[in-house]
């Protein structure tokens, strides 16, 4: 599969190299900002959009009035009108909001394109990186010192463009982005979990982990605060106001990179231990408008969680499914399936349950139900999904339709049903002449257990069979009636 994959480092430049690169976003700065001012004016004037490449056709007449433009990378200067483009079609396409005048206060940055060419057998590339001396060599800047990824000896790839950046805190970065054919391995769904993010413990499994909200921000709140007091007092445009801006910056590119770091060792090891992962679809933005969680869900970054588990599940041959967004897990009992409505106040941190008295954690109870919801597919499991006919077609794989604690085995013309210890034995052949069967199961089983036997078999559970609303752990050795569904 091919993917593109960016590599950031951290750039050491000499101070003539500095200068270049201050340069040029400087220059990059100026010609954003002057060519969407005429396509503003333009606009207004004639009601017309000037194109991308009309713009690019433009550049050289600028060199007369500002030669200083000839001085860095042309290249990086034309990807900057590419990127006024993009954000104009962001605007009218995607409803994006409109593009604003760059500032030399913010954050910069400049993107330059890979351009390879060979002459007279020698091949010439303006962009080389050599991990083993920590050397890379861009278009201007020819060679400069890089520190990063220290385990890596080599990337296989083709390099399609670089970003070099300068952050607030006065560091250097480039990005290179990276061409790679990956493979991916064949999906094979040994193992499901179930996660529920939260404030007050960052991820909660179904396997009974639990990683610890860290409150990162909580560190550095106290630092950051006399820091802005400290700016305020400066006069702006002096050099202690830029100073202690500086400063500030720091402390809050140190904050930014504890909450990766954090975030970057739950969704590795989450992603490799499991193979299908299940949660829910939040809807952050919705969220932060309440402002008594505003500063801690932005603190959790559980966007960012969601988003690394998408691509790397994706690279690593793994599944992640969504459930819907008001789905209530945090309600339903997992013993029971009974709906409490108490936990709606998310100040309930623990409940019982009101049908089967059970004790009940809600974060704990929320993931250990939710993988419970994804049917084959994907899909969330309802009457019209379980047809077993439908998923033991010839076009279907067997090991596709595995579902998550169970194991599907095909033996003797029967199918196998392994529950940990317990094994299910339904014979695949037409059984509408047998009017019940009987199964022994080695486990205690929950109604959960019995929707998923109920969507593999198209057996139905005889509800005159139980004594009570769910089924307890006394019927261990017991078996279970199935009576064929109509």
């Amino acid at each position: 599969m091919l993917i593109n994959k960016a590599y950031r480092f951290r750039l050491y430049p000499n101070d003539n190299q500095k200068e270049l690169i201050n340069k040029t976003l400087g220059c990059n700065r100026f010609i954003y900002n002057y060519f969407l001012n005429k396509r503003i004016t333009m606009y207004k004037e004639n009601n017309k959009i000037i194109s991308k490449y009309d713009l690019i056709e433009e550049i050289p007449n600028l060199y007369v009035d500002r030669p200083y433009l000839k001085e860095i990378d042309s290249m990086s200067l034309r990807c900057t009108i590419f990127d006024l483009d993009n954000s104009y079609n962001k605007f009218f396409k995607e409803k994006k909001g409109f593009p604003k005048y760059k500032s030399k206060y913010d954050k910069n940055s400049y993107r330059t394109n890979y351009i390879k060419n060979s002459y007279k057998g020698k091949i010439y590339e303006n962009i080389k990186i050599d991990l083993e001396n920590k050397i890379i060599t861009l278009p201007k800047l020819k060679e400069i010192k890089i520190r990063g990824y220290r385990k890596l000896k080599n990337i296989n790839g083709r390099i399609i463009n670089a970003t070099i950046s300068k952050e607030k805190n006065g560091k250097y970065y480039v990005s290179v982005v990276y061409e790679e054919d990956i493979i991916v391995p064949k999906f094979i769904p040994n193992k499901i979990v179930g996660i529920d993010l939260g404030i007050k413990d960052l991820v909660i499994t179904s396997n009974g982990e639990k990683y610890n909200n860290e409150k990162i921000i909580n560190k550095y709140e106290k630092k950051i605060k006399r820091l802005q007091r400290m700016l305020s007092r400066k006069i702006k445009g002096s050099n202690n106001y830029y100073k202690c801006k500086q400063l500030l910056a720091k402390v809050y590119s140190k904050l930014k990179n504890a909450r990766k770091y954090i975030i970057h060792t739950i969704t590795k090891k989450i992603t490799d231990e499991n193979d299908i992962i299940v949660t829910e679809h939040l809807r952050v933005q919705n969220m932060i408008k309440n402002h008594r969680l505003a500063k801690t869900l932005t603190d959790a970054s559980l966007y960012e969680i969601i988003r690394q588990l998408e691509y790397k599940s994706k690279w690593k041959g793994k599944k992640l499914y969504k459930v819907d967004t008001y789905y209530p897990s945090s309600q339903i009992c997992s013993k029971c399936g009974h709906k409490n409505k108490i936990v709606l106040d998310l100040s309930v941190r623990e409940y019982e349950c009101c049908s089967c008295h059970s004790y009940l954690d809600r974060d704990y109870n929320a993931h250990y139900y939710r993988p419970n919801e994804v049917g084959c597919n994907g899909c969330v499991m309802e009457e019209k999904c379980m047809n077993f006919k439908e998923h033991l077609s010839v076009d279907n794989n067997l090991d596709d339709i595995i579902p998550f604690d169970y194991e599907i085995v095909e033996k003797d013309n029967h199918i196998c049903v392994l529950k940990k210890k317990g094994i299910c034995n339904f014979p695949t052949e037409d059984c509408s002449h047998i009017s019940g069967k009987l199964i022994k199961i080695n486990e205690p089983i929950t109604t959960s257990d019995v929707r998923v036997i109920k969507w593999l078999t198209g057996y139905t559970v005889d509800a005159d069979f139980f004594e009570s609303p769910y089924i307890s752990e006394s019927w261990v050795e017991n078996k279970l009636l199935l009576r064929r569904k109509k």
